[in-house]
């Protein structure tokens, strides 16, 4: 919702973003002693070798498919995510096949949120999800980690962990839409989008 997207879910935005890191079992949640989610890590295994990874991964390539998807099904929602992600991405210069150039590996883990319960944070629980998610990708042939992170909390985490910043720090206030409003709503601790990678050792 920090950048006006309300409503119902859409199928692709489930599809790309949620459903299809859990279908690869690349997430991991914690529970409290009765049962209830308290904390969860979504990430999702790139592969090389795939063909729609290969255009999600490619900002080049997600600005065309962004296109095709706005002319195809025109919502509004769909629209102003595609959007908002292509500014994003090339702002940032982040583009995943450059990272299997540069680190010559076939499989990356990559992040697409840390959420934990406000009643369990500022005490580890974030940093042993990415942790735990670390060790899964791992055992699935992953070589390196990213992860682009978006507040304050989350980059405190991927630091923590021994992450190192790749591409360019983008300020969401110089990410606008057409009409020259900012996408993102900005917040003292949602200010900017940096991209972090990490070498996964065995």
């Amino acid at each position: 919702n920090g950048i006006g997207l309300t409503g119902h879910p859409n199928w692709i935005i489930e599809t790309v973003y949620d459903m299809r890191s859990i279908e690869v079992d690349s997430s991991i949640m914690a529970t409290d002693s009765n049962g209830n989610i308290v904390g969860v890590r979504i990430a999702k295994i790139i592969d090389r070798r795939s063909w729609s990874d290969w255009i999600f991964g490619s900002s080049f390539l997600f600005n065309v498919f962004s296109n095709v998807l706005i002319w195809l099904f025109g919502g509004k929602t769909v629209r102003r995510l595609t959007l908002f992600n292509w500014q994003l991405l090339s702002l940032a210069k982040k583009d995943i096949w450059d990272l299997f150039v540069t680190h010559n590996c076939d499989k990356i883990l990559s992040d697409c949120a840390v959420c934990t319960d406000k009643e369990y944070r500022q005490c580890g629980l974030g940093t042993e999800l990415v942790r735990q998610s670390e060790q899964l990708g791992r055992a699935k042939g992953c070589s390196i980690a990213t992860v682009s992170t978006t507040s304050y909390y989350s980059q405190r985490i991927f630091e923590k962990l021994g992450y190192i910043r790749v591409g360019v720090e983008v300020m969401y206030e110089d990410v606008r839409d057409e009409d020259g409003e900012p996408y993102m709503k900005v917040s003292e601790l949602h200010k900017s989008f940096i991209t972090w990678v990490k070498v996964l050792d065995d």
